[in-house]
C-alpha cells in the first residue's frame, strides 16, 4: 500500500490541477505540467514494480497510470480549454487601454496569441496561415524596434493578425477597468438623427481605412463594420482607431430633416455609464428586459416568438411551453421566430424548437473539430426528435432574420430551412454557414486583452444548396419582415 498511495495521490493532485486550470485559476500553466506528470507516475511505477510483493497491484496500477497520463496528455495538448477562461470562475484582469507595456511583455503577449491561434484554430491546423504568420512576423519586428506600446496599440497590432483568419468568431477584445461613452449620443438617437461622419471623414470612409483591424467572414463585411460602429464613440475606441482626442473629435451628425450639425467633444465629454445615465436621465431600472418572449396575434392568425439572445434554459423553455400551448388553446395555424435581432449563444434553442414540429428527425450538420494536432471530422447526420406530442405544432412556421441575425440565430434559420420545416424572412443572415464557430477564449498574460478563437469549422446542413449565406424564401427589408407576415 505504501507504493501504491503516492501514485494515487499523484493522479488526485494532477485532476485537481486539469479542474483548477479550467474553473479557477487564471495565470498560465505550460503544457509540459502533463510531461512532468508523466515522468513521477513513471518513477512511481518502476518502484512499485522493483518492491511491490504481488503481481495484481502492479498490473492495476500501471493500467490507471497509462489512463491518467493519457487523459493528462489530452487535457493539455489536445483541448482547446487549455489555459482558456471560458469556463474561468475567477475575476477578470483589467488593464487600461492607455496602459503602457515594455517590448518585452508585448512581444510575450504576441507570443501567446501566437501560440493559441496555432493550437487551436481550424486554420492553422500544420501552422498559421501564411498572411497570418507574416503579419505576426511584421507586428513583432515593429515592436522589437520600440521601447514600449500602449495596450491599445497592440490591441490594433493583435487585430490585424487575427483578421487574417477571415473568421468573424476569431477576434481580440477589450477588457479594459471600465468604458466612456460619448453623452450626447443618447440625445440624438432619440432625436432620429444619424452619425454621418467623425473630423470630416464619413463613416464607411472610415472603415474601409481601418477595416483590416476587424475580424469578419469572407464576403460578410458588415460584420466588421458592426464591431467598428460600436467603438468610435469610445476613447479607447478612438484610441484604437489612432484618432487623437485631445484637440477635440468632430461627430457630424445628419438629422431627419437632411440637415447636418459637427458636435465637438473633449475627453471629458466621454463619461462612465453611471454619469451617462444621469446627464441623459435614463431612469435607473433593475428590471432587465427578457431576451425572450411571445405574442399572440389573433387578428392575424400569427404568434410571434421574439428571442433576441440563444440561451437555452428553463426560462426559454417555460415561454417555448407557455406559447404552443396558447398556440393550441387559440387555434393559431402560423408561428414566427423573430430573430433579426439576435446575434448567436446556443445552438440549442433551435433543437428545442423542433420539439414542438411534427417531425419524427431532422439533418443536423458536419463539422471538423480541431484537437491539438488532431481534426475530428464529425459526418451529418439525422437527430431523432424528441417531440412534445401534446403540444405538436403542424401550422406554418416562419424564422424572421437580418444582416445582425449571427452565429447560432443564423444556425436556428438553417435548421427551419434546410430541413425544409417552413420558410425565412427578410435579409440573410450575418455569417456563412460553411464558417468557423464553437469558441475559446484566452487572456494575454500582461495587457489583459482577451483573444477568442473557433476551434471547429462548420458545414452546412443542406450541402447541394449553392448559396453562400442562408438567404431568405420570403427577401424583404429586414424592419418589414414581420408587417410583410401580417399583411
Amino acid at each position: 500500500m505504501k507504493h501504491i498511495l503516492p501514485i494515487l495521490i499523484t493522479i488526485a493532485l494532477f485532476a485537481a490541477l486539469v479542474l483548477c486550470n479550467f474553473y479557477y485559476i487564471p495565470a498560465y500553466i505550460p503544457e509540459a505540467v502533463s510531461l512532468l506528470f508523466a515522468l513521477v507516475l513513471l518513477l512511481l511505477n518502476i518502484r512499485l514494480i522493483a518492491k511491490g510483493r504481488t503481481k495484481a497491484p502492479k498490473i492495476i496500477m500501471t493500467t490507471v497510470s497509462v489512463l491518467a497520463v493519457c487523459c493528462g496528455f489530452a487535457a493539455t495538448y489536445l483541448s482547446p480549454y487549455w489555459n482558456s477562461i471560458v469556463y474561468l470562475q475567477s475575476p477578470a484582469q483589467k488593464v487600461a487601454y492607455s496602459e503602457i507595456l515594455t517590448s518585452e511583455q508585448a512581444l510575450q503577449d504576441i507570443a501567446t496569441a501566437r501560440k493559441y491561434l496555432t493550437k487551436v484554430h481550424p486554420a492553422a491546423l500544420g501552422g498559421l496561415p501564411q498572411n497570418a504568420a507574416e503579419m505576426f512576423d511584421e507586428i513583432e519586428q515593429t515592436v522589437r524596434a520600440q521601447e514600449s506600446v500602449t495596450v491599445s496599440e497592440l490591441q490594433r497590432a493583435l487585430s490585424a493578425a487575427v483578421s487574417c483568419f477571415q473568421d468573424g468568431h476569431t477576434n481580440v477584445y477589450s477588457n479594459f477597468p471600465e468604458y466612456r461613452y460619448l453623452k450626447c449620443i443618447y440625445a440624438h438617437n432619440e432625436a432620429g438623427d444619424r452619425m454621418a461622419a467623425v473630423n470630416g471623414i464619413p463613416l464607411r470612409e472610415l472603415y474601409e481605412q481601418n477595416k483590416a483591424y476587424f475580424s469578419y467572414d469572407e464576403e460578410a463585411e458588415d460584420y466588421g463594420y458592426i464591431a467598428f460602429r460600436n467603438i468610435f464613440t469610445r476613447p479607447d475606441g478612438l484610441a484604437f482607431l489612432n484618432i487623437p482626442i485631445e484637440n477635440g473629435v468632430v461627430y457630424t451628425y445628419e438629422h431627419p430633416d437632411g440637415t447636418t450639425e459637427d458636435v465637438v467633444a473633449y475627453d471629458e465629454d466621454f463619461l462612465v455609464y453611471a454619469e451617462y445615465a444621469a446627464y441623459n436621465q435614463i431612469p435607473d431600472s433593475t428590471e432587465e428586459t427578457s431576451f425572450v418572449s411571445y405574442e399572440i396575434d389573433t387578428a392575424h392568425d400569427l404568434a410571434v416568438l421574439t428571442l433576441n439572445k440563444c440561451i437555452c434554459n428553463e426560462e426559454y423553455r417555460n415561454v417555448l411551453h407557455e406559447m404552443f400551448t396558447a398556440v393550441k388553446e387559440q387555434g393559431i395555424t402560423r408561428v414566427a421566430v423573430d430573430l433579426r435581432e439576435n446575434g448567436g449563444g446556443s445552438s440549442a434553442v433551435g433543437t428545442e424548437f423542433i420539439r414542438y414540429l411534427p417531425v419524427d428527425r431532422y439533418w443536423g450538420w458536419a463539422a471538423a473539430h480541431r484537437m491539438g494536432c488532431l481534426n475530428l471530422k464529425i459526418k451529418a447526420m439525422q437527430v431523432a426528435n424528441k417531440k412534445h406530442s401534446d403540444l405538436t405544432f403542424d401550422g406554418e412556421v416562419y424564422v424572421l432574420t437580418s444582416g445582425i441575425t449571427y452565429s447560432s440565430a443564423m444556425d436556428f434559420a438553417m435548421y427551419i430551412k434546410d430541413n425544409k420545416l417552413g420558410q425565412t424572412v427578410g435579409e440573410a443572415p450575418l455569417n456563412d454557414p460553411r464558417g468557423y464557430g464553437m469558441v475559446t477564449q484566452f487572456r494575454m498574460p500582461h495587457s489583459g486583452l482577451n483573444l477568442q478563437i473557433s476551434t471547429a469549422k462548420w458545414s452546412r446542413i443542406d450541402e447541394s444548396n449553392p448559396t453562400r449565406f442562408i438567404e431568405p424564401d420570403i427577401p424583404c427589408d429586414a424592419e418589414e419582415a414581420l408587417e410583410m407576415l401580417r399583411r
